[in-house]
């Protein structure tokens, strides 16, 4: 069994909670609903108040995904870059990629183990509620630096976290 601090375990113990009620009630759409807009209020009201210095710590970045992959891991998760591989991938009409692969600590993670989450519903609710909410930051970020498209953030689990962030350049 892995060790943890305090700060994880209480991190690990609070989505422990939260999976538990789901698990009680259902995966039902309401749930769902009330779980990513509370996500959602969480990472837009971190965005006011730390935008000024987020934009000055990525203004050297001109990609719209580069800023979103660096805005979500390095200045909102706080993830040390060494536990995050990256490969930028180009592809048509100026669009680039980003496959991510984070082997930091994650407390959803360790709270499916815990719980004995069936796969599927773990995969499921972070595709719903955690790339969801990461899309939305990135994309309210992304607005207010004048960049005309945004980012999609494509999120699973298994022994790590795998992430596929598409977006296209559009800075004026």
């Amino acid at each position: 069994m892995a060790s943890f601090t305090p700060k994880q375990q209480r991190a690990i113990q609070e989505k422990v909670d939260l999976f538990r009620e789901i698990a009680e009630r259902g995966f039902s759409c309401d749930r769902e609903h009330s779980v990513r807009t509370a996500i959602y209020r969480k990472r837009q009201g971190w965005l006011e108040e730390n935008f000024e210095q987020v934009s000055r710590n990525l203004q050297d970045y001109p990609s719209a995904v580069e800023k979103a992959f660096r805005l979500v891991f390095l200045e909102y998760m706080k993830i040390n870059p060494d536990d995050v591989g990256t490969e930028f991938l180009p592809s048509r009409r100026g669009a680039k990629a980003v496959y991510i692969r984070s082997r930091n600590f994650c407390p959803y993670l360790e709270a499916f183990r815990q719980l004995g989450l069936r796969s599927d519903d773990a995969v499921r609710y972070c595709e719903m509620s955690l790339a969801e909410s990461m899309t939305s930051l990135a994309n309210a970020f992304l607005a207010r630096e004048g960049f005309r498209y945004g980012v999609w953030f494509g999120r699973n689990y298994y022994d790590h976290s795998d992430l596929l962030a598409l977006g296209q350049d559009g800075g004026e």
